[in-house]
């Protein structure tokens, strides 16, 4: 997802007329997935000069506006800027802040989940307490399945080495599917929620287009290339001269169905032909 996003960004900034060799550099820092090493890369990043910064994640923003002195920050590929610490509003921001930001699309995927499990009445997920954006995916979830009378059981988990006994135990709390809330930790250890999905033969619904690689039967996912691309042309905006602090923060709602059609198949789970139909991507081995 994160790579969809980059792919966006560097797309928009070509398109925007910006040749890169002439007119930018690009130099790609990555972590990762070690969120510990992320201070260290801002740091190294100012200390050599980077004018203008482009952030991938929460984490990556937060480090950003904390180190990196004033310098312009781009972000995407994350849920909430506000909660993050980029302003009080889209409009009402820090003046050297700008971006795209998308949450996930938590109603339409309850609708999903009813049309493939209408017995279903209780979801199962995995959160991260240090990671604000899950926080906030938490509470948005909780919040439309409420609408929707769906009860939510959410489990800690706080390192990636926790995640696989957290799936084990989320997979005893007597829930119908597995509704994964998007997020970092989860994201990178993801494959351990797969496992244990996999052995109580529970269908995993799930917000980030590559964990239906993974083993996730039905993903509904924010069109993270698009959305950088969004910010990659909001990235050329600023490089021209435009001050960031007049341009409000933009939401990016585009969604992106993907179907795993073998990993439903491996749990004995049948998807509609017509929401398989319906699917841009469709698994199937």
């Amino acid at each position: 997802d994160v790579e969809e996003s980059e792919a966006g960004v560097r797309a928009a900034l070509r398109e925007s007329g910006l040749k890169e060799g002439r007119d930018y550099t690009v130099d790609v820092r990555n972590a990762q997935g070690d969120m510990a090493t992320v201070n260290s890369l801002v740091d190294a990043a100012i200390t050599e000069g980077a004018d203008l910064l482009i952030t991938l994640s929460t984490p990556t923003l937060q480090a950003a506006l904390k180190r990196a002195a004033g310098k312009p920050i781009v972000f995407t590929y994350l849920a909430n800027a506000v909660a993050a610490g980029a302003g009080r509003s889209d409009e009402d921001h820090l003046p050297n802040v700008v971006g795209v930001y998308n949450t996930a699309a938590y109603a339409e995927m309850l609708e999903l989940i009813r049309q493939v499990r209408p017995d279903a009445h209780v979801l199962g997920t995995l959160f991260v307490p240090a990671e604000v954006n899950m926080v906030y995916h938490r509470e948005q979830l909780n919040e439309a399945a409420r609408k929707l009378n769906f009860k939510v059981v959410a489990l800690a988990a706080n390192t990636s080495a926790d995640v696989a006994d957290a799936a084990l135990a989320l997979t005893s709390q007597r829930i119908d599917v597995i509704c994964q809330l998007p997020g970092n930790l989860t994201a990178a250890a993801f494959p351990s929620i797969a496992v244990a999905a996999n052995k109580a033969k529970l269908p995993i619904f799930a917000f980030q287009s590559s964990q239906a690689r993974y083993g996730a039967a039905v993903v509904l996912a924010r069109d993270y290339g698009d959305a950088g691309r969004e910010a990659g042309l909001l990235a050329a905006r600023v490089m021209r001269g435009e001050n960031p602090a007049k341009i409000p923060f933009i939401p990016y709602n585009k969604t992106k169905l993907v179907i795993n059609t073998k990993a439903a198949r491996h749990i004995g789970l049948t998807i509609p032909p017509a929401l398989v139909k319906k699917a841009e991507e469709v698994i199937s081995q």
